[in-house]
């Protein structure tokens, strides 16, 4: 299961069809690219998407490329999701209707969804959009995949007054969603900054098994542990973080061990008591590797704050 952006939408155009240019995929129009910029590392990347059409899975994930094409410099570039969505496309005519949701996991799956002209769902979906609009976002809710049935068209109740003429009201309604998506861009940028400059202080190793597993794509299993949660005041900050594989990370989140002031690991002897908590014994007064930045190295009051607040001592 995994948790979604919400989404931007686009109706389809005989460029993204093949049937008007000699570019190739699906263009990104410039209002819509921060969308897919702002957390990435770079504007090349791959994508893992799951596809659905009119609320049914399409089947498998597929990879996909977003980019920039230029043709080699001959005009002025426009960004283009490329790749495993010529099958997806084959059958739609212009006008349909494509909803897009970017993970909150940064190394998570994106979700299209197709919706072709004539269908309730279609119709659903397009009274909430302004007639004007060819693409933009739409209104803030979460979605779980693979629900198939979005929450639309929003309820004016619990966006802003419903007193409101509708001209206003609409308007409203659509500033609220456009700055819905930013502040969860902005936030989701801080996290990946957060885990990666966490990732790089540490050599991207976790700190205490020394793990550094990839997948086949370079994906990463290695997290950014708050030491102070972000929840109780902890900062985005390297030295409240450290590198952690994802059974260390819930273990420390749970209170399971600890660091202590001179950063070495002290499991919990409760933790210890409970079946299973086996495999933290191994780990009990190691002491980790720093650091060379003094700077990105774990702050004392942190540390001492899980430990008396988390650590099952």
């Amino acid at each position: 299961m995994s948790d979604f952006l919400p989404p931007v939408f686009k109706f389809l155009t005989k460029t993204d069809l093949g049937k008007r240019s000699n570019q190739g995929g699906l263009l990104v129009p410039n209002p819509l690219t921060f969308y897919f910029l702002d957390t990435a590392d770079s504007s090349d990347f791959y994508l893992r998407v799951s596809l659905f059409r009119d609320g049914e899975s399409c089947g498998d994930e597929v990879t996909a490329r977003f980019h920039k094409q230029d043709r080699g410099g001959k005009r002025s570039g426009e960004y283009r999701i490329t790749g495993g969505l010529a099958d997806y496309f084959r059958e739609c005519q212009p006008l349909a209707l494509i909803l897009m949701q970017k993970p909150e996991d940064p190394d998570g799956t994106y979700r299209f969804d197709l919706f072709t002209q004539g269908t309730g769902r279609y119709k659903k979906l397009r009274t909430g959009i302004k007639k004007a609009e060819r693409q933009g976002t739409l209104e803030p809710f979460r979605t779980k995949e693979p629900s198939g049935v979005l929450p639309f068209p929003w309820d004016p109740e619990e966006s802003v007054s419903s007193d409101a003429p509708k001209a206003e009201l609409e308007t409203l309604l659509y500033q609220k969603a456009r700055q819905s998506v930013y502040t969860k861009m902005r936030r989701l940028t801080r996290d990946r900054e957060f885990r990666g400059s966490v990732l790089r202080a540490w050599g991207e190793r976790c700190a205490v098994s020394g793990d550094r597993m990839k997948s086949a794509e370079g994906r990463t299993e290695l997290e950014a542990a708050h030491i102070k949660p972000k929840g109780d005041g902890g900062p985005d900050s390297v030295n409240n973080g450290i590198c952690l594989n994802r059974r260390l990370h819930w273990a420390f989140d749970n209170g399971l061990w600890s660091l202590s002031q001179d950063v070495h690991v002290l499991v919990s002897a409760k933790a210890l008591k409970i079946e299973g908590n086996e495999y933290l014994q191994c780990f009990e007064g190691q002491s980790l590797e720093l650091p060379q930045n003094p700077d990105e190295q774990p702050k004392a009051e942190y540390l001492k704050w899980h430990r008396e607040n988390i650590f099952l001592d």
